[in-house]
């Protein structure tokens, strides 16, 4: 099925409905205004129903263009695509496999190619400890951007935190009395990776409904879990978890094995025969070199096995993980070609 502003063919990395963040704009836009004429003739007229209408197009700024931008033109309804960077949402199978030590390292490889600019968000809302680890004192946080009506560039901007090369998103260390409005992590997702060429997704162990966000548009799903059989059997209920929450297959899925060294008699036809998923990575078991990189707030020292292990994993995703939605598209074209 076409976009359902202008026909065109959208990309599965912005929207199954829409092929860029303007024909969605311009799509709401046209149904409110069809909403007001109803309205105004009198098809239910109750000051609710004008109340949620004045709400719902307040909701519609949560456009990637401003006001002033736009001027007195409409929204465009056939607009080139946008530059969009990479998603790559990094899960464990259950907690403490390691997913956070794997993606912050993940992260901080791929950020010292000059040539990245990339963003750590850290989704872990009850026991996310990023900003912790680092030794950061955020200056914003995850949590000022799902509180908005809209989610803009500058927003991001002010509330993201520098780390050396790397930029960090993480949540509030204290949760204030205002509700978070989880749906608007499609807005912060798709913001980010118009201003990122990667964005590195710290995913907490439960799938919840805003988990779409950051699963549908990923380029790369990668599963961090330990080498014991009931680790890799939560593997398997992750993946179909996955799969039901997207209605489909990601994009592409990986299982990266954590710990790896205390696997013993499993080999790899065994671990990806029980966990229905191919191996992306191996890491070794460190738990010494962890303790100290969070004891000094930082990363595990660079000659350490463990170290070297995430170097290569964060080098073979950077060459194998499409590096935008255009790439992904080209991809799965020659895929299909290919059979």
């Amino acid at each position: 099925m076409g976009c359902l502003q202008c026909g065109r063919t959208p990309s599965q990395k912005y929207s199954a409905d829409f092929c860029s963040v303007e024909c969605e704009a311009a799509h709401r836009e046209k149904i409110l205004g069809r909403l007001s004429e109803l309205s105004d003739a009198g098809e239910g007229s109750s000051d609710s129903w004008r109340t949620g209408l004045v709400s719902l197009a307040q909701t519609t700024t949560d456009l990637r263009y401003s006001t002033a931008d736009m001027g007195a033109a409409a929204p465009p309804t056939e607009a080139e695509p946008q530059s969009i960077g990479r998603l790559i949402t990094l899960l464990p199978a259950q907690g403490g496999s390691g997913a956070s030590t794997t993606a912050l390292h993940v992260a901080e490889a791929i950020a010292r190619n000059p040539a990245e600019k990339v963003l750590l968000i850290d989704y872990d809302f009850h026991s996310g400890t990023t900003a912790f680890r680092l030794g950061v004192q955020p200056q914003g946080a995850l949590d000022d951007l799902l509180k908005r009506r809209s989610v803009f560039d500058s927003d991001l901007k002010r509330a993201v935190t520098a780390w050396g090369k790397l930029d960090v998103l993480v949540p509030a260390a204290e949760r204030g009395a205002m509700p978070l409005n989880f749906s608007r992590l499609d807005d912060v997702v798709r913001v980010a990776m118009e201003g990122y060429s990667t964005v590195v997704v710290d995913h907490p162990d439960a799938l919840y409904t805003a988990s779409r966000a950051v699963l549908s548009r990923a380029s790369f799903v990668g599963i961090i879990c330990t080498p014991d059989i009931s680790a890799l059997y939560l593997v398997r209920r992750k993946r179909r978890a996955i799969a039901a929450l997207l209605g489909r297959e990601p994009n592409r899925l990986g299982l990266i094995v954590n710990r790896s060294t205390s696997w013993g008699s499993l080999d790899r036809a065994d671990v990806e025969r029980v966990a229905e998923a191919p191996i992306m990575a191996a890491l070794p078991n460190d738990y010494a070199a962890v303790r100290r990189a969070s004891w000094q707030g930082g990363l595990v020292e660079q000659d350490s096995a463990l170290a070297i292990e995430m170097l290569r994993l964060a080098e073979r995703i950077d060459m194998e993980v499409p590096q935008s939605v255009q790439d992904l598209e080209v991809t799965v074209e020659e895929e299909v070609r290919n059979g």
